[in-house]
């Protein structure tokens, strides 16, 4: 086996069999081979036959390996599959992404020349979009030049000691399947930086990944303040954390003097602290 490094991709999936088949078919097309992906199957039973299916299509293509979990969360997903990792760099393709041919290469390169970082970030779009929500120039990723807020799980990649030294996962209780749906990526960032681990934002990676239209819809942006600012409260050690807490509230309480809808958003927020500070005191 040659000295580059093996790359794991942990692929969690529930219920969507034709988004997943374009992801490993992509995977497939690659032209960096040393790789694995872990497949967790998260899925209903009468979905179970056509995701098994599809990995038994790959056949010796690419290396696959699947764990049927009865539980959800794409966080609880992701840790089963993070318990078995091999390679060195690792990945978490949602089930409905796509890699361009040249991508796990680019990625790989990028570590081999970048040995001083633990984590890279990649921002996600579709073909022939740029995608505003990403910053277009490259920068570290530390709590004050630009912070790590808007780091996107689909497009994280770090070496695998990070987890298996110092034994960071995913916060089980964040995430799509659970009450607060997102920002586990934004925790367990914050958890690499406060213990030393160096990453970087580099958009000349890209992952493809939809870009969906509910995330303006009212009851997603609520949903996901509840969920940032019980992140928030919860890495209160870290500089950024604190200011964009405070910021946050300040802005709120301010505009909710006439605005039912910062109302709304500034009691959604007290909601995430609070559970917050429930689960702190639980531990």
């Amino acid at each position: 086996m040659s000295s580059q490094p093996k790359v794991s991709l942990v692929v969690v999936t529930r219920n969507r069999p034709e988004p997943l088949r374009r992801l490993i078919e992509s995977l497939t097309r690659q032209t960096f081979r040393s790789m694995e992906v872990i497949l967790v199957d998260q899925s209903d039973s009468e979905q179970r036959g056509r995701v098994r299916e599809l990995v038994q299509s790959c056949g010796q293509d690419l290396p696959l390996r699947l764990i049927e979990d009865s539980g959800t969360g794409l966080s609880r997903g992701r840790n089963l599959g993070l318990r078995t990792i091999r390679g060195e760099i690792v990945g978490f393709p949602d089930d409905d992404c796509w890699y361009v041919d040249k991508l796990v290469h680019q990625v790989v390169t990028w570590f081999q020349n970048n040995r001083e970082y633990g984590f890279l970030a990649a921002p996600f779009t579709e073909p022939d979009i740029v995608n505003s929500m990403f910053p277009t120039v490259e920068r570290d990723i530390s709590y004050w030049r630009g912070g790590v807020v808007g780091v996107c799980s689909v497009g994280l990649f770090f070496r695998q000691q990070i987890v298996r030294n110092q034994h960071i996962f995913f916060a089980e209780n964040l995430g799509a399947g659970r009450e607060l749906v997102c920002s586990e990526e934004t925790d367990f960032v914050f958890r690499c930086v406060r213990r030393g681990h160096r990453g970087r934002f580099v958009p000349s990676i890209t992952v493809f990944h939809p870009i969906k239209a509910d995330l303006r819809e009212r009851g997603r942006i609520l949903r996901v303040d509840k969920a940032r600012s019980y992140v928030f409260y919860k890495n209160r050690m870290v500089p950024e954390a604190v200011v964009r807490l405070v910021v946050g509230f300040l802005l709120l309480t301010i505009r909710a003097l006439g605005s039912k809808e910062a109302r709304e958003c500034l009691a959604v927020r007290i909601d995430g602290v609070m559970a917050s500070v429930h689960d702190s005191r639980a531990v």
